[in-house]
């Protein structure tokens, strides 16, 4: 988790960037959202898949809610940098140990989730694949 919170929360400056260009419409931020797709939410999805013995992509494409479920993770890490580095305040010093409570927190509920959504496929908006 260290390396991971360096590089995302290093500089206050790249983040005041990456929000900025988000409100004022460039397409950075959309392209950095397909890079955290592919790069970071689907292979932790088929991971907790393999581990939870559930269907890989092949089978069952990436659901709406599984994707949602690791963003909740990546946006409880983000925040907690933007708290950081941004707003400075309400953040604790221990980076590494708040963000493995938001990982562990993540993991203690994720197989239980993936198995909720995969039993509700065809049915729930959540359990929707994407294309």
């Amino acid at each position: 988790a260290s390396d991971w919170s360096s590089d995302v929360c290093s500089s206050d400056l790249c983040l005041r960037l990456f929000l900025r260009a988000s409100l004022d419409g460039w397409p950075l931020p959309l392209e950095l959202s397909k890079v955290l797709n592919d790069k970071f939410i689907a292979p932790l999805v088929e991971e907790l898949r393999q581990l939870s013995a559930l269907p890989a992509f092949t089978q069952v494409p990436l659901m709406e809610g599984e994707r949602e479920l690791v963003f909740g993770l990546h946006a409880a890490i983000l925040f907690y940098c933007m708290r950081r580095e941004i707003y400075a305040a309400f953040a604790s010093a221990a980076s590494d140990q708040v963000i493995d409570l938001h990982v562990r927190a993540f993991l203690d509920s994720a197989e239980s989730m993936l198995q909720s959504l995969h039993r509700s496929a065809g049915g729930a908006p959540l359990a929707a694949t994407i294309a």
